[in-house]
């Protein structure tokens, strides 16, 4: 029977023990976590959170979502050339005057609906993507799922007050994990294009599936993404759809170009809030006057290095390669589903690899805000199963999630710091290093060949 410890060494709880009847083995005694009393009164708790965050959602916020209607409404109504945000796909663009046809307050209501219905197929999807090499009894991945909802509370929270929409960039990178696991290359392809249209940063994946050797995958990909691309035209006019591709490479080229790695393209002010990686680096590598944007007016905001943004911007691009290269280096050995002469990666091994990625796409994008970062709760997820499992060792990564959890919340602006010492603890960049933990914290996780389902991980 597996050790009873529980995740993050958690002291055990519940009644004493009755003793079993003489000849029968007595039933294996669950920690607290895993009692059906916790998961009556977790139920309760997330279905308080979620209508009343449904309330706020629909009728109390614009935020993104409102941004994106509009731009739909200005596509539709004035033109392409009248949009405003030209790093947007135009496939994405497409999206919002669709989504912009409904109604504001019945679109908001669709899309939140629909962000809660993935944010809960997401974390199935993925426990049955490592079930076959990890195998585990329902109350052990309730007691994940909530673990993970924890540590990331605020970075959820924060995307379904825009109705989810890093929520469904969740859901097509998780789909098409999913059907890559399944064999099903075609539609794996088809969600990767999917994402890529919707947020241009997924097609990171594309050298990822060519490292992986997954020719077909990213072959499907690409055509999809281009057929995606090419579709628009019908509703907007083949030359307005032409231009606009042009001034959406245009701006990346020139985003490209940008010498400091504190400023970007997208934003007319950089802020001391984006959590991306070239501004987090920056951060402690450049110093600013007072009255600068990237400067906080509070007697514990400290500045570090004084590196001109010429040099500042090879640190960081060296920083990046040197993540990339971590990445390739864990995922070089594990071969390709079906390649000849090599073992094939499990299932468990891709949905590791595949979290771990997926964090990537809006890490490096110019600009991270903190609800952008819920694409790491597949990693903190996996994590967390891992660590109930196995009882809350190693030490090292129980105390991984425990930090991400830590710096989220007290970095989150509704915590118990208040609005201005989280921003002050925000302007150190602290989203940035949890979901660097969880991209490491994931990757230290191992499914080479199946586990044995032992008896106290059947489900009572």
């Amino acid at each position: 029977m597996r050790d009873q410890v529980g995740f993050g060494a958690a002291a055990r709880g519940g009644r004493a023990a009755v003793p079993a009847p003489a000849g029968e083995p007595a039933p294996p005694h669950r920690p607290w976590y895993e009692t059906p009393r916790f998961r009556h009164i977790a139920e309760l708790v997330l279905a308080l959170v979620v209508a009343g965050e449904g309330v706020v959602a629909i009728f109390l916020r614009n935020n993104d979502w409102e941004g994106h209607r509009q731009v739909g409404i200005l596509a539709r109504t004035q033109g392409l050339a009248a949009t405003p945000w030209p790093w947007n796909s135009l496939g994405r663009v497409a999206f919002d005057a669709a989504l912009s046809l409904l109604p504001r307050l019945a679109g908001r209501a669709l899309c939140y609906m629909l962000a809660v219905v993935v944010l809960g197929a997401c974390l199935y999807l993925w426990d049955r993507m490592v079930d076959r090499e990890a195998p585990a009894a329902k109350p052990t991945v309730f007691a994940a799922t909530v673990a993970s909802l924890f540590a990331t509370f605020t970075l959820w929270q924060r995307d379904l007050d825009d109705c989810g929409l890093h929520l469904f960039l969740l859901f097509f990178l998780t789909a098409s994990a999913w059907y890559l696991v399944r064999g099903r290359k075609v539609f794996s392809g088809f969600w990767l294009a999917v994402a890529i249209v919707y947020k241009t940063s997924p097609a990171l994946f594309l050298p990822f599936l060519l490292w992986k050797r997954q020719w077909r995958i990213a072959g499907w990909a690409v055509g999809f993404t281009l057929l995606l691309s090419i579709l628009p035209a019908l509703w907007f006019g083949g030359g307005a759809a032409f231009e606009y591709h042009r001034r959406t490479l245009d701006t990346m080229l020139r985003s490209a170009r940008v010498q400091d790695p504190s400023q970007n393209l997208i934003q007319d002010r950089p802020s001391l809030q984006n959590q991306a990686l070239g501004p987090a680096l920056a951060r402690y590598l450049e110093t600013h006057p007072p009255g600068d944007p990237l400067v906080l007016a509070h007697p514990l905001f400290r500045q570090f290095g004084d590196l001109a943004p010429e040099r500042a911007r090879r640190v960081v691009t060296g920083a990046t390669l040197l993540l990339v290269a971590l990445i390739a280096w864990r995922t070089s050995s594990l071969g390709s589903l079906g390649s000849p002469g090599r073992s094939a990666p499990t299932s468990g091994e891709w949905a590791v690899e595949w979290s771990a990625v997926t964090i990537l796409p809006v890490l490096l994008a110019p600009v991270c805000w903190k609800q952008h970062l819920v694409v790491m709760l597949p990693a903190v997820f996996l994590v967390a199963r891992e660590q109930i499992l196995r009882g809350g060792r190693p030490v090292a990564r129980s105390a991984a999630v425990w930090l991400i959890a830590l710096l989220c919340l007290l970095s989150a602006p509704d915590g118990p710091l208040g609005r201005d010492r989280a921003a002050l603890l925000g302007s150190y960049k602290t989203f940035t290093l949890a979901a660097l933990l969880a991209l490491i914290s994931v990757l230290t996780l191992h499914y080479r060949r199946p586990r044995p389902a032992t008896d106290d991980r059947v489900a009572p």
